[in-house]
């Protein structure tokens, strides 16, 4: 299993390493492969919901820019985002969800922490830095050079 950078807590990467190793095995390529296919892919998302546009994934959901209230901008000097990007899955995958496991309090609690420490973020990394770094620790972590 590949290990995955930036990931403080062993579960959360373990789940990210494992959607990734699955990838790898069943499309027959690489765990390097799958990580860059990966994370060129949510760059593209990324690009794409900052030119305004939605994407949309059938069977799976669209991610979409979508406007911040006037009431929930705070003042300041620095011009405050006007959109954040917002994911509607899709029924399927709602369904596929419902019948599950269900919720653990661990996956409540990492959501929680991940909304407070991106909640008012400002001058964090692009998309594609973060998903160039992470092609780049793999890489190295497998032998490889290249990003």
């Amino acid at each position: 299993m590949v290990r995955i950078p930036f990931l403080s807590k062993s579960a959360d990467r373990e789940s990210l390493a494992r959607c990734l190793d699955i990838s790898a095995e069943r499309s027959g390529v690489g765990a390097d492969a799958a990580v860059r296919v990966m994370s060129l892919f949510f760059e593209a998302v990324a690009d794409e919901i900052t030119k305004g546009r939605a994407v949309r994934i059938p069977g799976f959901g669209v991610f979409v820019p979508a406007p911040i209230p006037e009431r929930h901008r705070r003042a300041s000097r620095n011009p405050t985002p006007r959109c954040k990007p917002v994911f509607s899955p899709s029924r399927g995958l709602r369904a596929q969800v419902a019948l599950g496991v269900g919720p653990r309090p661990e996956n409540i609690k990492a959501l929680a922490r991940h909304r407070s420490n991106h909640a008012n973020s400002t001058g964090t990394q692009r998309v594609f830095t973060a998903m160039q770094a992470l092609r780049q620790q793999v890489a190295a972590q497998l032998g490889r050079a290249g990003a």
